[in-house]
């Protein structure tokens, strides 16, 4: 029997921020904390075997009122596991970090996503960015103490993505370990159209760097010529030898190029590549302090393509108990990309109510679902260089299927190319 070696528990999906880009402004669901003997169950099946344990998902961990509790008994179970935890830093005081520290926890994420504590205030709403600041303070300088890792996790968009160095420089000064940048998911049209990042690979970009100065006549013109034969005439267009060229350029590679989409990008490449400079200016602020610097792409490329949640075999388990492959497929949601909207339906393999963590890993489904992903790359297809996704192909309302024949599908999966980061 295999195990898995990351176990993801979502303690409770409350929270107490309502932040502006947050998934939890787009759901339904009903919100709940697990209960105490569902999270016994599943720590008795599962934790020894495992090497990571993380206790968060789409909530507040420190609202779950048993969460020491659940601390305690995840290292009671597995003395040389990581127990790991993401919080917004509102409810981790000095005497909570303190008591959890001492009761196993190794390592924990603040979630800050400016170092200018008005912007923080904006973007997460509900938040006292003074207390954050102060409870991230404390909990850094008793890290050492307890052998626990300190870092931060930033999401980036087009209001904040400025404020990297600074977030970076603020944790080097705290002495942190880390500081993980992703790009935001966008649940809402808003956020998509502040998202400084591209879907298009980086090497059909490269080719077509100049379609978006054509504009719509690069697919317009040539267009006029396929009519013109019909009815018996022939208007040649330069601009259609462009457009070929831009194809047959990219096919060496082996690249589709979609056009649409890189049309429609012209302000927001100018976003990615000013985004950059900012991540750079950053990541040499980390090498100065000797803090770990994870950056998310901001042009990926669909042949380095991975799930980090199968390459970590990793799993995560609903605050309700259900079994879900990854933090994605966790709730339904909407999602914007690619220029459309899509439905992502959650996913599951079973609730650890009714089997163990184990027999769920080891189903039939479960295991095909983690086989079929594990070479992403060349199984799936990745829609940021389809054209048809960016006009309406029936494959992108959900993710039911894709083009492949996978059900379900992961071609639209942002963190499967690297643009935003599971922190598991």
């Amino acid at each position: 029997m295999e195990y898995p070696k990351i176990v993801q528990v979502e303690v409770t999906n409350k929270c107490n921020f309502n932040c502006i880009m947050c998934i939890r402004s787009t759901w339904s669901v009903k919100t709940g904390n697990m209960d105490f003997k569902l999270f016994r169950k599943i720590a008795r099946e599962s934790f020894q075997y495992s090497e990571k344990i993380d206790l968060y998902g789409m909530g507040e961990p420190l609202l779950h009122p048993d969460l020491l509790r659940m601390v305690r008994l995840a290292k009671e179970c597995n003395r040389d596991a990581e127990i790991f935890i993401s919080t917004n830093g509102s409810l981790l005081s000095p005497e909570i970090a303190i008591k959890l520290f001492e009761a196993g926890l190794t390592s924990v994420s603040f979630s800050i996503d400016s170092s200018d504590l008005s912007q923080l205030a904006k973007i997460r709403r509900g938040a006292e960015p003074s207390i954050i600041l102060r409870n991230l303070k404390s909990t850094a300088a008793m890290k050492n103490k307890y052998s626990a890792e300190v870092g931060i996790e930033f999401v980036a968009f087009k209001d904040n993505y400025r404020d990297i160095p600074g977030i970076v420089e603020m944790a080097g000064k705290l002495e942190l370990d880390y500081v993980v940048v992703s790009n935001v998911i966008p649940y809402t049209k808003e956020f998509y159209e502040m998202a400084v990042y591209l879907t298009l690979s980086s090497k059909p970009f490269k080719v077509a760097r100049s379609a978006p100065e054509y504009g719509w006549d690069l697919i317009r013109l040539p267009s006029y010529k396929l009519l013109s034969e019909v009815y018996g005439r022939s208007i040649n267009t330069e601009i259609e030898r462009v457009r070929n060229g831009f194809w047959s350029e990219a096919a060496k590679y082996g690249y589709w190029v979609n056009l649409p989409l890189l049309i429609e990008s012209k302000e927001r490449i100018k976003l990615a590549e000013d985004t950059l400079r900012y991540v750079e200016k950053a990541s040499r602020i980390a090498s100065q302090y000797g803090i770990r610097f994870e950056q998310p792409k901001l042009i990926p490329d669909s042949k380095d393509r991975e799930c980090p949640y199968v390459v970590e075999e990793a799993t995560v388990v609903r605050a309700d108990g259900a079994v879900a492959p990854c933090f994605e497929f966790l709730y339904t949601h909407p999602l914007f990309v690619n220029n459309h909207q899509k439905i992502v339906k959650a996913v599951n393999f079973g609730n650890v109510r009714q089997k163990s963590i184990l027999d769920i890993w080891n189903s039939d489904e479960y295991v095909e679902f983690r086989d079929a992903r594990r070479r992403l790359s060349t199984t799936t297809p990745w829609c940021g260089d389809c054209p048809y996704s960016s006009l309406g192909c029936w494959f992108v309302k959900d993710n039911s299927l894709d083009c492949y024949g996978n059900s379900p599908s992961c071609s639209e999966c942002l963190y499967s190319v690297g643009v935003s980061k599971c922190q598991i």
